[in-house]
């Protein structure tokens, strides 16, 4: 899975901006961070600034420029788990998987938990990033 938008607040769409990437093969749903001018993989507890909204078979040469979504607090993002979540519980807040493409049971992070669809590895959950 990835981040996919679940649902915004307001219910506006979310406009694409095209960005300069570096040296990376974008995937739908992606999470990404601006670096040095370029996007890169968001993960860990970084906060995501922008979500991939491309699928490439090739890495992206340093500049070329991918479509995405900006990350706001007004959005809440589907995702899953990477590792049981038996422990976790809606409100907390965990990383980012090392991929950009879930998220992990590790407290900490900027993805805070608004609903689990169940706690086991692989299941959906649904956050805002903070």
């Amino acid at each position: 899975m990835a981040f996919l938008i679940h649902s915004v607040d307001d219910g506006h769409v979310l406009p694409w901006e095209y960005l300069p990437a570096e040296d990376l093969i974008p995937q739908v749903g992606m999470a990404l961070k601006m670096e040095s001018g370029n996007l890169v993989v968001a993960s860990g507890a970084d906060r995501p600034q922008y979500v991939a909204m491309c699928t490439m078979e090739d890495f992206v040469p340093a500049g070329g420029r991918i479509p995405v979504v900006r990350v706001t607090s007004d959005v809440v993002w589907e995702s899953f788990l990477t590792a049981s979540g038996n422990s976790l519980n809606v409100g907390d807040s965990v990383n980012i998987s090392g991929d950009g493409m879930g998220v992990n049971n590790t407290v900490g992070g900027s993805a805070q938990i608004v609903e689990m669809l169940a706690r086991s590895t692989g299941s959906t959950v649904r956050v805002r990033f903070q």
